[in-house]
């Protein structure tokens, strides 16, 4: 019946964007992949408008203070790790606005974060239960 259920599911649709973040000579440097401005153009041309924004985060040699709102462990401050933003494309367009707007040229926390979808397995980490609950609160809907 499981299974029934998850086929009748429909797929969750995304924008994608691969984030590198390393401190140079005690500089912390941020590059995306592709940039906003790549994606915008990408999002002009997709029809229907994606469902989400993905956003992976990959910290190479640790988490620098500038991106301390991730909440990394002790373990990930030190070494780094991956992390993941996920979050409506309206939500992307205004944080890239804010981001453009903002010294250092670092990325920002998503106002809105989404949990990870029911169709990709629903994830059990504290951000997402807790971004999952919000959303059932207010009423909006849980993809």
């Amino acid at each position: 019946m499981a299974d029934k259920k998850k086929r009748l599911q429909r797929d969750v649709s995304t924008l994608d964007q691969w984030i590198e973040v390393a401190a140079h000579d005690g500089e912390t440097v941020t590059e995306t992949y592709p940039s906003n401005e790549v994606l915008k153009e990408k999002l002009a041309r997709m029809t229907p408008v994606p469902d989400l924004v993905y956003r992976r985060f990959h910290f190479r040699g640790g988490v620098p203070e500038e991106y301390n709102w991730v909440q990394p462990s002790d373990q990930q401050r030190e070494l780094g790790g991956l992390c993941i933003q996920r979050m409506t494309v309206d939500e992307w367009i205004k944080l890239s606005i804010a981001e453009g707007n903002s010294a250092g040229g670092h990325l920002l926390p998503c106002f809105d974060p989404r949990p990870r979808p029911k169709i990709r397995g629903e994830c059990e980490c504290k951000a997402c239960v807790a971004n999952r609950e919000r959303l059932e609160r207010s009423g909006l809907e849980v993809l």
